[in-house]
């Protein structure tokens, strides 16, 4: 025994291994049959024990059950299918069905591949599959279906990736990982990609095949992804990407993406609509942001597209194309290109840099860097930069390669130097209103045209400019040989200009005017200033006249005026330290002052039409005399006519009127003959500047433009240059204050027009450019309109105020697009019988009436409704079954509903009321106990005791009664056909009961004088005087036997019978003499009767039913109780030899007293119950109730009993045929029954 015991356990703990017949793959693990099954060539798992799969098949494939988890490992499992053809599906090797989770352990090399249409390991939606181990997963899917995910036209799970070598290979028009076919592919979201690491491939060379689909989310790992050329989608990630981890290389993200973390490198990411720098790290990346993103790292070599805020980092070779937010204090940037949506300052040191927009420079290097848009240098120095674009240069320097191109140049201050192969200044529009500027063009100009273009717009005012070309002119057209290259049109009031070509044959090109191609000379026009250099064409002046060279040859010189009008020079030209004055062809005075005196020099000017010694172009057209010198004593002055000045931003112009006197205290020298208004900005740069000639003492006013001034604080200074008898006047400052502007007037302010749905919050709404809520969390409200505080920021935060308003929000009815259908939660099917109510429905829907009892039917639905709290704030009318009157949607609920089945004790039985045999036939009935049950008809059926159909029992014999084909669509038999041992009748004859006649000495009576077989009969013996009782007994006449009667009873039997008596002389005892003192006899013979108490259905006695002796004068007491199915009907009557006794109250005891002969007892009125007041009285009959009295009315003599609820019999009364009255009673519930009747309530009031 004990070697037996061993050998169960040894078996017991073997590891289970099964490998199908025929099949090459090897379970090992779990139980067969219980952890998983093999039927039709496929393992199916069936539970979550952990099972082992290997070996190589092409017949079988695994599956997994609907709702199972299961724990697989693959220890070098190969399952590959080729079958099927579009559309014709082939195999898959692995299925994994909805809302079942497997865990798959990868160990050693494992290939899974299904055939066309499916996916190799396919998931279902509402499915998952997880990856792990150290092994290696080849899964291949077949044309149409994914590596690991959805086949062709089909929905997909989630795909988790922990550990292992991965490889997901689609088939054709496929995806490695997730979504199936191109062609016919599900949501994009539906699949859920989740890979936490392991090293993962996914793609394919299959035709059209790429890589991933699906709400994607990497947390690290090493991703390779590849797809077709041929693909549609010809990106390394298609859906919905959240991005935590990773290493990703020459990848490209395409739909929405999260950056949470992860390394990037020559990656494109082309919507990313969440970035969270902190644990990421891109180089050579495209990046696109459909939300503002902010940047504090390094980058390289990166675009970024999208709007963008700097706060800090190291960008190195990057693109920024939309830059909203700038703060260059903890970053820096080389060999950049930056676009900036709103102003910005630079003030550091940049290198290789381009960039666009609103700039304003206050300080910093620059090189090699090229500044696109509107520009304004307040200082810095600059090395080979470009600027292009609306340029103004208040101050600062450039050096080697730098240059000015685009629409308008304005140049107030600073040192420049701009060389360039074309035009060093080449903008449509040249303004110069000081500074030092030096411009060397190649084959363009100096400042005008490029090399193949004509001359530009140049108007100079001041400032010692130096425009030189090899090709061009110094001022003008460029090269011209290739087109353009004439003159544009140059004006000069001021300033001190040297304008030279280096072309080896100077007389091809002109300082002014013309390149060397000489195409044409274009406008010259002087007013002023001190020129050297060659002019083609004919220089004009005021009123078209004509101007020629006049070279005075005075050193030193600050000031000249010609005739008392000032000509704005820097200085003298550097080269010679001369003056070259250009005036018209008359005689002139012209008067300069020289640095290191206060001398005033007069020189009398005398025209020379053929040139000062023939030789006008180098000596000029003007002879000079040797000149006056003076020194004025008299000072001048200048006051403004307000103490400072105060204007909004945004003001189109500002007009400052001076006042000028000639003669007061001298300060110091300037300009001669005229009086300059310059505006100074808080870096002290001249922003604005303007002279008036002055002829005489008074007012002069200035007209600026002060549009585009910021708001801020501004010096106004104003200064008289003074005159040949004055010394220049001192100079006058006032404050000139540019308030912000009311936001309202921001260009890009606006009043929005806001709409908004119920339940979002602000923050949902789009707000217009600058605009921002007080609260964006708080809700909009309820429909209507409501007002919320926001701000709304320019921006220019210099120039605009803040604004803070109530913005005004319409809100619309949020829709409501889904409302699922109302379903039964509680069991179903339910037994007909049981109302709405009763049925558990989802949560917040209502039946429309809960007391209705669904029926069984197959169209079985009944409306169920949802209360619509809230019909204001949400739009129902997309919603099936809404009814806006009732604030409801209504929808059917369908009902699984079964019928009740109905059983023997659901029916009333009632034999034929006649079951004497009388050659008729005989109707039995059976009733549904419950009236309510509608279109209940069916077949009675008889059988009688051998079985056999009966079509209408009149035979005597005993008959079982069955009830089929039960017609009512909400119930049914439960047996077909049903029946009852109780079900039976029997037929009986009515045999003749005969008393002899011969009976001598006496008298025999019967208690009936025919009865059926079975009925109990009572005698009753006279014997006359004299005579006692001797003999008692019956014959049957059908076999001539004779039975002996005792205690004067029998039971009829099955034939007539004639009942005989003998009666004998009764023995006399003569009485004994009379004792005059007898004994007493202790124990006297006591005289006994016989009590009879009958069986009766429907009812039991207490003592049961037989016959008791009772002593003479001794009482007989029994107690009558009614059995289930009789106590509603049943009225019982008790009679003793005919005579109606009660029972007891106090206990309901039935008692005869004092018995002195044998007593037969009946009882009757013991029915089976019938349903009360419901059913019909027959023809003749009538009950009626009026004023406490009851008026029965009966066709023929019947006898009535009337009980009260208890069953307790208050009356008993044979009624004749016709009306009668009953008086007396009280009021009351009673129970009445006319006999042969069932019983009826009646209430007496």
């Amino acid at each position: 025994m004990r070697e037996l015991i061993i050998l169960c356990f040894t078996i017991l703990f073997l590891p289970l291994s099964m490998a199908a017949e025929g099949t090459g793959l090897k379970v090992e693990g779990g139980t067969p049959g219980t952890d998983y099954k093999y039927e039709d060539n496929t393992y199916t798992i069936l539970t979550d024990t952990e099972l082992t799969i290997s070996g190589t098949t092409t017949a079988d494939h695994i599956a997994v059950g609907e709702n199972v988890t299961a724990n697989i490992i693959f220890n070098d499992l190969s399952i590959k299918f080729e079958d099927g053809n579009n559309p014709i599906k082939g195999t898959c090797a692995f299925y994994i069905y909805k809302k079942a989770h497997v865990t798959v352990t990868i160990t050693s090399t494992n290939t899974i591949q299904s055939g066309a249409l499916l996916a190799g390991i396919q998931i279902e939606k509402d499915a998952s599959i997880t990856i792990q181990g150290d092994g290696t997963l080849n899964a291949q899917g077949g044309w149409g279906g994914a590596g690991i995910g959805a086949g062709k036209a089909t929905s997909c799970g989630t795909i988790n990736i922990n550990s292992g070598t991965v490889n997901a290979f689609p088939g054709g028009w496929a995806f490695g990982l997730g979504g199936g076919c191109f062609l016919e592919m599900e949501p994009t979201t539906d699949a859920i990609i989740n890979i936490n690491g392991g090293i993962v491939s996914a793609g394919g060379k299959e035709w059209g095949s790429s890589s991933i689909n699906g709400t994607i989310n990497i947390n690290g790992g090493e991703i390779t992804t590849s797809y077709h050329g041929s693909s549609f989608y010809k990106y390394n990630f298609n859906g919905l990407q959240t991005i935590t981890g990773g290493t990703f290389n020459n990848y490209t993200f395409n739909n929405e993406t999260t950056i949470k973390g992860g390394t990037f490198t020559n990656c494109t990411l082309n919507k990313i609509i969440s970035f969270d720098e902190t644990n990421a790290s891109f180089s050579d990346c495209n990046l696109t942001f459909t939300n503002p993103a902010t940047l504090t790292k390094d980058y390289s070599g990166c675009t970024f597209n999208g709007e963008i805020t700097i706060k800090g980092g190291t960008f190195t070779n990057c693109t920024l194309n939309k830059i909203i937010s700038f703060d260059e204090t903890n970053a820096s940037f080389s060999d950049c290109n930056m676009t900036f949506t709103n102003p910005e300052t630079l003030t550091k040191d940049y290198s290789g840099c381009t960039f666009n927009g609103e700039i304003t420079i206050k300080s910093g290097k620059f090189t090699n860097s090229t500044f696109t848009g509107e520009i304004t240098v307040k200082n810095g120095t600059f090395t080979d930069c470009i600027f292009d674009g609306k340029v103004f240069l208040y101050n600062g320097s450039s050096t080697g390669d730098s240059s000015v191109k685009g629409s308008e140049c304005y140049i107030y201050d600073g040192n420049w130097i701009f060389n360039n192969n074309e035009a060093a200044i080449n903008s449509s529009k040249v303004n110069i209103y000081g500074g030092s500027i030096k411009a060397n063009g190649v084959w363009g100009a100096g400042i005008g045209g490029n090399s193949s273009s004509n001359g530009k717009n140049v108007t100079i005012y001041g400032g010692y400019i130096t425009a030189t070309s090899v090709y061009g002119a110094g001022i003008g057209g460029g090269d011209g040989y290739s087109g353009g290259g004439q003159g544009g049109t140059t004006i000069i009031y001021g300033g001190t200009v040297v304008a030279i070509v280096n072309y080896y044959d100077a007389a091809r090109g002109f300082g002014i005017g013309s390149g060397r191609a000489n195409r044409g000379s274009g406008i010259t026009k002087i007013y002023g200033g001190s020129i050297k250099g060659t002019i083609d064409g004919q220089p004009i002046t005021t009123g078209d006249q004509p101007v020629y060279l006049g070279k005075l040859e005075v050193q030193n010189v600050t000031d000249v005026s010609v005739d008392g009008k000032p000509y704005y020079i820097d200085r003298n030209i550097d080269e010679d330290d001369n003056l070259y004055l250009y005036m018209t062809g008359d005689k002139h005075t012209v008067t300069v002052r020289t640095s290191g005196s206060n001398n005033v020099t007069t020189y009398n000017a005398t025209y020379a039409s053929q040139g000062v010694n023939n030789d006008g172009t180098n000596k000029g057209y003007f002879t000079f005399d040797s000149g006056t010198s003076s020194t004025p004593t008299e000072s001048s002055s200048v006051a403004f006519n307000f103490s400072n000045y105060d204007i909004i931003y945004g003001t189109d112009k500002l007009t400052v009127k001076l006042t000028v006197t000639n003669k007061v205290t001298r300060t110091r020298s300037a300009a001669m003959n005229s009086v300059q208004l310059a505006l100074i900005d808080e870096e002290n740069n001249v922003l604005l500047s303007d002279w008036k000639d002055v002829t005489t003492d008074g007012e002069y006013e200035f007209e600026f433009d002060t549009k585009k001034l910021n708001a801020g604080t501004y010096t106004l200074t104003a200064q008289y240059g003074g005159s040949s008898e004055s010394n220049p006047s001192s100079k006058q400052e006032v404050p000139l204050i540019i308030a912000q502007a009311e936001g309202t007037k921001a260009p890009e302010y606006e009043d929005p027009t806001l709409t908004a749905i119920y339940k979002n919050k602000l923050s949902d709404i789009q707000l217009p450019t600058g605009w921002t809520w007080d609260v964006p969390e708080a809700e909009v409200g309820n429909v209507g309109d409501n007002t919320f505080a926001a701000i709304f920021t320019p921006k220019d935060t210099r120039n605009y105020k803040v604004v803070s308003k109530d913005l005004t929000v319409t809100v619309s009815p949020l829709l409501v697009s889904k409302l699922d259908d109302p379903k039964v939660i509680s069991s179903q099917p339910v037994t007909y019988g049981i109302t709405l109510s009763n049925i558990e429905i989802t949560d917040k829907w209502k039946w429309v009436d809960g007391n209705t009892i669904p029926r069984v039917s197959s169209w079985n639905s009944y409306p169920a409704y949802y209360e619509i709290e809230d019909d204001t704030n949400y739009d129902w009318s997309k919603i099936s079954g809404y009814n806006k009157g009732q604030h409801r949607v209504i929808r059917e609920i369908e009902l699984d509903v079964k019928p009740i089945y109905l059983e023997a004790k659901d029916f009333i039985f009632t034999p034929p009321e006649n079951l004497i045999y009388d050659d008729q036939g005989k109707e039995a009935k059976v009733e549904v106990k419950d009236k309510s049950i509608s279109y209940s008809n069916f077949f009675i059926e008889y059988y009688n005791t051998n079985g056999e159909l009966v079509r209408t029992p009149k035979e005597p014999g005993t008959y079982t009664v069955s009830i089929t084909f039960f017609m009512s669509t909400n119930y049914v038999l439960k047996e077909d056909p049903l029946t009852d041992l109780s079900w039976t009748f029997t037929i009986k004859e009515l045999h003749n009961i005969t008393i002899t006649s011969s009976i001598a000495n006496g008298r025999v009576t019967v208690n009936k004088e025919k009865a059926t077989e079975g009925e109990t009969i009572i005698l009753k013996a006279n014997p006359a005087s004299g005579y006692e009782l001797e003999s008692l007994s019956y014959t049957q006449l059908s076999d001539g036997a004779t039975i002996s009667i005792t205690n004067k009873t029998f039971i009829m039997p099955e034939s007539d019978v004639t009942v005989t008596a003998t009666f004998k002389k009764a023995t006399v005892t003569p009485p004994d003499p009379v004792d005059p003192d007898p004994p007493v006899d202790p124990d006297p013979s006591p005289v006994y009767y016989t009590v009879t108490l009958p069986a009766v259905e429907g009812a039991m006695t207490d003592p049961v039913a037989g016959s008791y002796e009772i002593e003479s004068w001794g009482n007989f007491g029994f107690f009558l109780m009614i059995e289930e199915g009789y106590k509603g009907s049943s009225v019982p009557v008790v009679t003793a030899d005919g005579k109606v006794i009660t029972p007891r109250i106090s206990d309901g005891k039935y008692i005869l007293k004092n018995v002195q002969s044998d007593i037969g007892i009946e009882i009757s009125g013991i029915v089976k119950d019938q349903s009360t007041g419901n059913v019909p009285l027959p023809s003749g009959f009538g009950i009626f109730i009026a004023d406490g009295i009851l008026r029965v009315t009966a066709p023929y003599v019947i006898r009535l009993y009337l009980a009260d609820t208890n069953g307790r019999l208050i009356l008993t009364r044979q009624l004749p045929a016709g009306d009668t009255r009953i008086e007396g009673l009280a009021a009351g519930i009673y129970l009445l029954t006319l006999e042969g009747q069932p019983t009826r309530k009646i209430l007496l009031k």
